[in-house]
């Protein structure tokens, strides 16, 4: 006697073409295999009951957030401009319509106690107050910092002693914490959960303090009465919407509340990626153009690279600096002396009212100088930035921060000023809550890699990119394919493990240096 399983309940059907959707199948591949194997659920049935389950999760992590324990890490960001590439055929108006709010979380560890500290009978407030952020001492402790940084960062560099060959950028591991650490991928989707996408413009003041709202009433921050109460928050953003939240907060007195239960940190890869831009904007012209040009004649070199395209071709320029570099510098040393020898002569004329020559020199040692700050500090400490980023040595990163921080003081491309001034403002929280012992240090020491709003940008790559074009402007559509986004990559994981399957390998390449064996 045969028994017919039932399409619409049955978990032996559902699990198996979970399966299948798990190990990379699509939709209308599942379509096609349900009408010739009847051990498949439909499609259809499959997606109904597929939803259900992530509506029910995403009720799980809403109740998550309301309960009074774990440290839940906050991030917004703008939904319009990572689709504006994909998106031309959008006219101005619709493509204004569409600016609205992201907003995701990250879960931490469960056992971590964000917890108000006490101190002399008081409670230590997250963010400091502006008359000590901008204290005098805390502006020399910083500076001194940067001051001490040398000028030679290519053979100290991270990248250079542990030959990182690998893009993305990403270091191999040489110690099993490394590599447990380097496996979680922490600035990927795995602790990542979308929550909402806000209709309101995060551009905007009044779009920024709805959103700012929202995820105040979720995690309490500055709420009497909430149900997390005597507990720290967490947010991180992007450069504009940190500078622009930094300002509001210190603008205005009755945001003290807001102020001593939250920490506002400023994202920690977009630094990574804008500095990049910021190399290209300094050495397009004199040195990184020409290089580009040599290599491939016949392609475009866009004002704004792609960061993968800047990552590759700046890797290719470190790992040939080496043949070359005892040349360069005995070149500079040797047009220096000249120089300077000849700006002798100038002050000898002077004194004598004598002709005063021109120092044919100086151009070649500028330009030689510039060549050298390239390749010998901008790439490494870019580089040393983003290898560790994804690394669990926190003491080696802020120092990899206050390098690039450094870099973009240097730099003077129009572009650059809001970089420089929102990292050097963090920087001097920073030292600030490690002077103090804030309880964000600890975690930072622990888990900085989750501070990278790279998974933010990666979930909403993927939504813009799985939502076609016609949804795009539908903000009901968008709002339950972002729901889905982090519980599908989760669910698919799950699978996969449970049911060992392969899963599939991380795009990347690893440069190597095999011509120079013809040489």
């Amino acid at each position: 006697m045969c028994h017919v399983l039932s399409q619409k309940n049955s978990s032996l059907l559902l699990g198996q073409t979970l399966a299948l959707r798990g190990a990379g199948i699509s939709r209308s591949g599942l379509e096609h295999l349900a009408r010739r194997d009847p051990s498949l659920a439909k499609a259809s049935t499959f997606f109904r009951h597929f939803n259900s389950l992530m509506i029910s999760q995403q009720q799980l992590v809403l109740h998550t957030l309301s309960t009074p324990t774990g440290v839940h890490l906050h991030w917004l960001d703008n939904y319009a401009r990572h689709f504006a590439a994909n998106g031309i055929w959008l006219n101005r108006e619709v493509f204004n319509s569409m600016q609205w709010g992201a907003h995701g979380v990250k879960l931490f560890a469960p056992d971590l106690n964000p917890a108000w500290l006490h101190r002399d009978g008081k409670t230590l407030p997250a963010m400091s107050m502006l008359t000590t952020l901008l204290s005098l001492p805390l502006h020399t402790a910083v500076l001194d910092c940067l001051q001490s940084i040398p000028f030679e960062q290519y053979q100290t560099a991270f990248v250079t002693t542990r030959d990182v060959r690998r893009i993305p950028l990403k270091p191999d591991p040489i110690t099993l914490e490394e590599k447990f650490h380097l496996a979680l991928s922490s600035d990927g989707l795995r602790f990542f959960y979308p929550l909402e996408i806000h209709e309101h413009n995060i551009q905007s003041r009044l779009g920024l303090l709805h959103c700012f709202r929202v995820a105040q009433l979720q995690s309490g921050f500055g709420v009497p009465g909430h149900g997390r109460r005597g507990l720290y928050s967490f947010l991180h953003v992007d450069v504009s919407l940190y500078w622009s939240l930094i300002r509001l907060l210190y603008s205005y007195s009755g945001f003290a509340s807001i102020r001593h239960d939250l920490f506002l940190c400023f994202g920690l890869w977009h630094p990574y990626m804008y500095g990049h831009l910021a190399i290209w904007n300094e050495f397009r012209h004199t040195f990184l153009a020409p290089a580009w040009f040599t290599l491939f004649p016949d392609s475009a070199l866009f004002k704004r690279p792609k960061l993968l395209v800047s990552q590759t071709f700046f890797t290719w320029i470190r790992l040939a600096y080496p043949s070359f570099r005892d040349y360069l510098l005995r070149q500079f040393t040797s047009l220096r002396d000249q120089a300077l020898q000849l700006d002798s002569l100038i002050v000898e004329n002077i004194e004598n009212h004598d002709l005063i020559p021109p120092n044919l020199y100086r151009a070649r040692v500028i330009h030689l100088f510039n060549l050298i700050l390239l390749l010998d500090f901008c790439i490494p400490v870019v580089q040393d930035y983003g290898s560790l980023l994804k690394n669990n040595d926190w003491d080696a990163f802020i120092k990899a921060y206050r390098k690039l921080s450094l870099l973009f003081i240097l730099s003077r491309s129009p572009g650059t000023t809001l970089y420089r001034n929102s990292s050097y403002l963090f920087l001097l929280q920073v030292t600030h809550w490690a002077n103090e012992g804030a309880l964000i240090i600890d975690i930072l020491h622990q888990y900085h890699t989750q501070f990278s709003e790279e998974s933010g940008e990666i979930a909403l790559s993927l939504l813009t990119h799985s939502l076609p074009a016609s949804r795009r402007g539908n903000i009901n559509e968008t709002r339950k394919a972002w729901q889905f986004i982090g519980d599908k990559f989760r669910r698919k994981g799950a699978i996969q493990e449970e049911l060992k399957l392969e899963s599939r390998k991380k795009k990347h390449r690893v440069i190597g240096t095999f011509h120079y064996a013809f040489i």
